[in-house]
């Protein structure tokens, strides 16, 4: 049987889930496959792919499980308490290799590694942007200009300054 949380994880595989309205930009969690590879293709969008360390990920997954981030916009994960119901370095080996009970349901990471997969054989193939989340982070005026130029935007230095104000 299905988990009521399962419910609030999108299937990162499904195109459908895409709407790239022209001359705007969309922002969504994924898989590039076939298909999503044919919709970036025919809208002509120019993908810009943010990555993150996987350490990194699985402490942010792991802050995101344990606070029930996503609870204030009605999409809750559900009762995780027994995620955490053992010392940290269980609650790391569930977030990495998933975790299911009768409450309760999680991934892991093989969607997150097959996602980031999906991103560099993309890359192999057709021109994108793939940018380090801490990158992005840690050195925003430059990213932003990278971006900017892959997008073919011309845009104001006070206004990338503006931008990096923290």
């Amino acid at each position: 049987t299905e988990h009521p949380n399962t419910v609030n994880f999108h299937n990162y595989e499904d195109h459908k889930l895409i709407s790239i309205p022209s001359g705007t930009f969309f922002s969504w969690h994924s898989i590039i496959t076939t298909e999503t590879t044919s919709l970036l293709l025919s809208k002509q969008a120019k993908p810009v792919f943010i990555v993150r360390n996987l350490v990194e990920i699985i402490f942010s997954f792991m802050n995101h499980l344990r606070n029930d981030i996503d609870s204030s916009s009605g999409k809750s994960v559900g009762n995780s308490k027994n995620f955490f119901r053992h010392d940290e370095q269980s609650s790391i080996y569930n977030t990495i290799i998933g975790f299911s009970d009768e409450t309760f349901s999680f991934f892991g990471m093989a969607p997150i590694i097959k996602q980031l997969v999906s991103f560099f054989n993309f890359k192999k193939e057709h021109s994108c942007l793939i940018i380090n989340y801490s990158d992005l982070i840690n050195n925003k005026e430059k990213q932003i200009t990278n971006i900017s130029k892959y997008l073919n935007l011309k845009i104001d230095q006070k206004v990338i300054e503006d931008l990096c104000i923290e």
